[in-house]
């Protein structure tokens, strides 16, 4: 999140966790159920909603992510019962990269 960080607690008032993601734009599993494991009770703490991933990347030269690793996140949102987001600015593009239908990237 190098650019939308300060946007999003301004215009959404949420408060993005931001990880280091791979060179192929994924972000490392545990790294992301680690984050989940705050306890929600906790007042001092920002309950998570929502994961958020981009379909593909600018930084990491255009790298699309897999309809296979959104899948596992996909998995793990449904067990913490909390939202996944793929933003869909480049989606279409991502869809036609992967040679597969909007429908599949979900």
């Amino acid at each position: 999140m190098k650019y939308e960080r300060g946007a999003l607690s301004t215009v959404a008032n949420i408060l993005p966790i931001a990880f280091k993601n791979a060179p192929d734009g994924t972000l490392n599993l545990d790294d992301i159920e680690s984050k989940l494991m705050y306890k929600m009770y906790d007042q001092h703490i920002a309950p998570v909603r929502g994961i958020f991933l981009e379909s593909s990347h600018n930084l990491c030269g255009g790298a699309v992510l897999r309809p296979e690793y959104i899948s596992k996140v996909r998995k793990l949102a449904d067990k913490k019962k909390i939202k996944l987001c793929l933003d869909g600015a480049r989606s279409w593009n991502a869809s036609v990269f992967l040679n597969i239908s909007m429908k599949e990237m979900l």
